[in-house]
């Protein structure tokens, strides 16, 4: 991927140098008089020609419009491979790292793009918050748990809808709420949904697994809690709070 943006720059550079010597050649033209040689002229008609088969001066305003947006999508493409790499840096081990939910947050929305951008927009609100040191990191699968629960639940409202992601730190804590405007849970679901094997999925759309995972990470392993407020309708509001200062003990 670096190698191909670094082409693209070169390339980028040849054709600017490309684009003068086009100019050049205009200027060229126009000043050509009945006292040139003939031999002179027969070339520069070829070129002329040439210029207008191959459609030069529309090439030279297209091409460095096409390869600022390859570039662009390259950086965009590269930075998405790079999401991935840290959204599967899943392990077990008890070895502490640093982790920035803000971060977390877009590598899942990144992966979970595919399925956001038909159903629903997000709206972020990210505070300035600490990076907490935590075992591990399965952060980001129940992020992105989280939001795909979101967009599933819009989907099945038949219209577009709104994702909220907003981030702040309260007494210790890191925290993240994540809300949607969707169908919203029943309130006889709501202490169900933890539950292994509870779902309201249609069989063989869910497992029921995914929350109940979810729950057993954030409050389990990483000493943390995980909520949910609904109205039926409405939406869904997931909260999950993290300590700032991990007890290892």
């Amino acid at each position: 991927m670096g190698f191909t943006i670094s082409n693209l720059e070169t390339l980028k550079k040849y054709c600017s140098r490309l684009k003068e010597v086009v100019i050049k050649y205009s200027e060229l033209k126009e000043a050509v008089t009945a006292d040139v040689a003939e031999e002179l002229k027969r070339i520069l008609e070829e070129v002329d020609e040439l210029n207008k088969r191959y459609h030069v001066d529309s090439i030279k305003d297209d091409i460095e419009v096409l390869i600022d947006e390859t570039n662009e999508g390259l950086h965009r493409i590269k930075k998405i491979v790079k999401g991935l790499r840290v959204f599967s840096r899943v392990d077990n081990t008890d070895d502490l790292i640093d982790y920035n939910i803000n971060e977390g947050i877009e590598n899942s929305i990144m992966v979970a793009n595919n399925e956001i951008k038909y159903y629903a927009d997000i709206e972020k609100n990210y505070s300035d918050i600490s990076t907490i040191t935590l075992p591990g990191n399965q952060i980001n699968q129940v992020l992105l748990n989280i939001i795909i629960n979101a967009v599933h639940a819009i989907k099945q409202n038949g219209q577009r809808g709104l994702i909220k992601i907003s981030t702040y730190e309260d007494n210790g804590y890191v925290c993240c709420d994540i809300e949607d405007n969707g169908m919203g849970i029943p309130e006889e679901n709501l202490n169900k949904i933890f539950n292994p094997f509870f779902t309201t999925k249609p069989v063989g759309e869910g497992t029921g697994l995914g929350l109940s995972i979810s729950y057993d990470i954030i409050v389990n392993k990483y000493n943390g809690e995980m909520t949910v407020k609904s109205t039926l309708g409405k939406g869904t509001i997931f909260t999950i709070k993290l300590p700032i200062k991990y007890d290892t003990l």
